[in-house]
């Protein structure tokens, strides 16, 4: 690797893992930074699902995907 190169970094997420939210889901009322739960990691790490409960419905499922280069992005939500 050259030094122009940076290095690719991955956060490795597992099942229970708390989780803040990379950018804000005004559909689902979660604000960036909103913690929630990682419900199930899936596509060799590269996808989360994350729950975001609340103590009164709706609570909010995430789908969050990890690029190679580590940065994270919605991809879809549902409310649950």
């Amino acid at each position: 690797m050259s030094s122009m190169e940076k290095p690719q970094t991955m956060t490795a997420y597992a099942a229970y893992d708390t989780y803040s939210l990379p950018a804000a889901v005004p559909g689902a009322g979660l604000e960036k930074g909103a913690v929630g739960l990682v419900d199930t990691v899936y596509d060799e790490g590269r996808k989360l699902l994350v729950d975001f409960s609340s103590p009164t419905p709706p609570s909010a499922l995430v789908d969050i995907e990890i690029l190679e280069d580590g940065t994270e992005r919605v991809l879809s939500y549902s409310l649950v």
